[in-house]
């Protein structure tokens, strides 16, 4: 949908602490993993019996395929849809939400979906169809009605990535104001704990942490920059259907990864000599809980842009150890 292909992986927070991750099932947008993070160090979220099956759908509402195929992976995460649905964020950002909320529609469309889910084993209840309205005017209504505000199709990357920035942000600016609100202390021990960074549902669940690392090509000089992420880019390689008269064999995901983390050499300013030339390789520091993969199908011509529908193996698992 939209050029965007998602695949997500859950992790224990144990194996997110290193540089070097080790091989572990991967899922796409068709199967999201469900399994929790039950590991040492991993946030203590709320066991509710939430049913994570994929038997409810989501209503189109006008060329809104790139929405609801985010939403299906999304939605079907287990860690995300707990920390979402967490007595100490809803109790504590209530009163603090604009009135058209994006953390309210997520909230709401993720304990209806799993109620529904629950229920659906009863013969008697039909399969529901989620409306994601709410949702949608939400966004539209935080960009100023320049995004998803018609009926218009949306690139399904561009989706995933504001639609996280901003709850995250709108969970920021409620965690504010509540806490702006207790400056005055109670006069009783609120049952309620604390919020801070760590309770934003996206940053725990989809960041993570890329090093950058260059070489001056003219006086060796090396220095290292670090940056966030929510997902990888995976660019893929020149076409070419024929490798020695065979057949070309598809890539897979871990393939077109390792190309991507290849050394390169790249135009910046050196800290030392001023040269504009570095050798720049890049790895991974921190993983996230939720490896989110998007795929670059699109390139630009003169004539316009242009999809590549090459075909990418699937694989089992995936290591990005060196």
């Amino acid at each position: 949908t939209g050029g965007y292909e998602m695949a997500m992986r859950s992790m224990s927070s144990r194996e997110a602490a290193r540089d070097v991750p080790v091989r572990r099932p991967l899922s796409t947008t068709g199967n999201i993993m469900n399994g929790i993070n039950n590991a040492a160090g991993a946030p203590n979220l709320k066991q509710t019996p939430i049913n994570f099956s994929s038997n409810t759908g989501f209503r189109n509402i006008g060329n809104s395929c790139y929405m609801n195929a985010v939403l299906s992976a999304v939605l079907g995460l287990r860690p995300l849809v707990l920390e979402l649905q967490a007595d100490r964020l809803l109790e504590r950002l209530t009163p603090h939400l604009p009135a058209r909320s994006i953390f309210r529609a997520f909230f709401d469309l993720a304990l209806t979906r799993s109620t529904h889910n629950a229920a659906a084993g009863n013969s008697e209840i039909s399969t529901p169809v989620l409306t994601p309205r709410l949702l949608k005017d939400a966004l539209s209504a935080r960009f100023s009605e320049e995004k998803f505000a018609d009926h218009g199709q949306e690139d399904a990357h561009e989706f995933f990535v504001d639609a996280l920035a901003a709850l995250d942000e709108e969970v920021k600016v409620a965690m504010k104001a509540a806490t702006d609100a207790d400056v005055t202390p109670p006069l009783h021990t609120s049952s309620v704990p604390a919020l801070d960074a760590t309770a934003l549902p996206c940053a725990s669940n989809f960041e993570g942490e890329l090093q950058n690392e260059f070489v001056c090509c003219k006086c060796s000089h090396s220095w290292r920059r670090d940056e966030l992420f929510i997902d990888l880019s995976i660019v893929l390689a020149p076409s070419s259907k024929m490798s020695q008269g065979q057949p070309q064999q598809p890539p897979n995901v871990e393939e077109l990864l390792r190309s991507t983390f290849e050394s390169e050499q790249v135009e910046v300013v050196c800290e030392m000599c001023d040269a504009r030339q570095a050798i720049k390789r890049q790895s991974i520091k921190r993983l996230p809980r939720v490896l989110t993969l998007h795929l670059k199908r699109f390139y630009y011509t003169d004539s316009g842009p242009v999809k590549r529908s090459d075909r990418i193996a699937p694989v089992p698992s995936i290591s990005l150890a060196r």
